[in-house]
């Protein structure tokens, strides 16, 4: 009997798992992933540049120039500024600050002064320590006015002589002009005590032969240089005038003039 026989697959001859591999569902196509929705950036509302207050427009201050002969304010603006500086450097004489209310009453009469001073042809700081106000009246003292006389080009000296002895004293003086013809003016004891003036308390009593110089001088200069001081008198002889109003701290100043020769 022929025995049937099963032909055995090659090794090599894999087509029989073919057959025998299960049926398997075929997988699905891979679905890419959804992409995440931008998140918007959160919206900054930029807040509104401050609201700045307009700056008060400030001047600069007026300059003082200063020049040769020292500070030459040449505005009311200058002048005032001056005056603040003299007054806060305790620069001005008290017979010129006397009875002054207010600082707008001290620039009043600083100002004032200064400009007496320019038309007589001194310089800021000199107007400031030669002219004063007393009793309403713009003054000049008695050196300062032999000093404007001395400056000028026509002047040929001023002479001043004490004659006589005792109460029979009293003092010439003379200024001379080129091409004017002078008189001695004179003042003594006896014309001090017609005026009231001869033993009053003060520079009268203190220095009586100063005074006597100061009086004779001031007549002999105001005669001759009438259009140079244009009309100004000297403090000393104002000082002497009844119902000054500031006539202590005048009197004081010119006893420190006197003192000081």
């Amino acid at each position: 009997m022929t025995k049937k026989t099963t032909k055995q697959p090659e090794l090599d001859d894999l087509s029989f798992l073919a057959d025998a591999t299960p049926n398997q569902p075929e997988p699905e196509a891979t679905k890419p992933e959804p992409k995440p929705e931008p998140v918007p950036e959160p919206v900054i509302k930029a807040e509104p540049p401050p609201v700045l207050a307009k700056a008060e427009v400030i001047p600069a201050p007026t300059p003082i120039r200063f020049g040769p002969r020292g500070f030459e304010p040449d505005t009311f603006e200058a002048v005032q500024r001056l005056a603040r500086f003299y007054y806060a450097g305790d620069a001005l004489p008290k017979s010129t600050m006397a009875g002054a209310r207010d600082m707008g009453a001290i620039i009043a009469r600083i100002g004032i002064i200064l400009e007496r001073g320019k038309a007589l042809g001194l310089p800021a700081g000199t107007a400031l320590e030669s002219i004063t106000i007393i009793n309403s009246r713009v003054c000049l003292w008695g050196d300062a006015m032999l000093g404007i006389v001395l400056a000028h080009a026509d002047c040929e000296g001023v002479e001043c002589v004490m004659q006589g002895t005792g109460d029979d004293r009293f003092v010439v003086c003379t200024a001379y002009r080129r091409g004017r013809k002078v008189s001695p003016s004179r003042f003594g004891v006896a014309d001090a005590k017609r005026a009231g003036l001869w033993g009053r308390s003060g520079p009268w009593s203190s220095y009586p032969d100063r005074m006597l110089q100061a009086r004779a001088r001031g007549f002999a200069l105001r005669d001759t240089w009438a259009d140079v001081l244009t009309g100004i008198k000297p403090a000393e002889e104002v000082l002497d005038y009844d119902e000054n109003r500031n006539h202590a701290e005048g009197q004081a100043e010119l006893m420190e003039r006197l003192r000081a020769g």
